[in-house]
Order: structure tokens, then sequence, then C-alpha cells
């Protein structure tokens, strides 16, 4: 939490960054956060308050179901914009597809998505996405230990 207050202040205060300067937060493996409350609390008044002060705020899980069974979570997750789901497991498809308003078919495509593929959610609008990199991209970005070479 105290990184957070820090990271906040920072972006609140426009001597340090200018409010027409656009900024992003980017909180990975969000679930971590959303099961400490304090902390679930914090980040759902930064998502709120951020839009007014130019602030682009994306969060990361594998696993939204982890986050939508947090009652702080699923608050900060209805904050967002615009949201990008990929591959769900069998059990959360119940749960992810209400909480999404997907139809039939968009839980049925989220169970059996490959990689690079899912479905972009903006507003109500639901657009199936396909995300593709480069080899360079793909050099510099992957997590695959098969794929990581020494240099």
């Amino acid at each position: 939490l105290l990184i957070f207050a820090k990271i906040w202040n920072m972006l609140d205060d426009p001597a340090f960054i200018p409010l027409h300067i656009p900024r992003v937060v980017i909180v990975d493996e969000v679930w971590l956060y959303t099961s400490v409350p304090p902390a679930a609390s914090f980040l759902e008044s930064v998502a709120r308050m951020g839009r007014k002060r130019n602030v682009a705020f994306i969060l990361n899980t594998q696993r939204v179901m982890d986050v939508l069974e947090r009652s702080g979570g699923r608050a900060l997750l209805e904050n967002c914009a615009t949201k990008i789901l990929l591959r769900q497991d069998e059990a959360a498809a119940g749960v992810v597809g209400e909480a999404f308003a997907l139809s039939e078919a968009e839980k049925d495509a989220v169970l059996s998505f490959g990689q690079g593929q899912g479905l972009l959610i903006a507003e109500n609008v639901h657009v199936p996405v396909n995300f593709l990199a480069t080899k360079e991209e793909n050099a510099i970005f992957t997590t695959k230990p098969s794929e990581i070479t020494t240099k």
C-alpha cells in the first residue's frame, strides 16, 4: 500500500507530472491485491479518480475469476472501460460470462481460444481479436523457457 500511495501522490501532483501529459499505471497480477481489502479499496479509488487526472489504469490477471470472486475486485473491473478476455477455464466460464454479459457463443469461444486470441469488450461492444507478435517482439517479450535464448 505504501508503494501505491507513493505512486498516486506523484500522479496527483501537477508539479511532478503536468496534467496534460498522459500517465499509465500497470498493476500485474491484480488478484493478489484484490484479496487484501485495503489494497482493493485503494485500487478502486485510483481507477475512479484516475480518469480525471489523465491516468490510464491497466490491470492484468491470468484468472479473472479470482478477481471477480472478491467484492472489491468486481467493483474494480466495473470501472475499467475496456477489457480483454483471453482463454478461460471451464470453472470460470459461468462467472466470467455473467460478469461480462457474454452470449453463449462468446462463452464457448473464451473456453477454446488459442494463443493470441481474445475478446475485446468496450462499453457494450464485444469484438473477437487476434494478437500477433512479430519475430522481433516475440524474442523480446516471450515468457516461454523454450523460446528464451541467451545473448
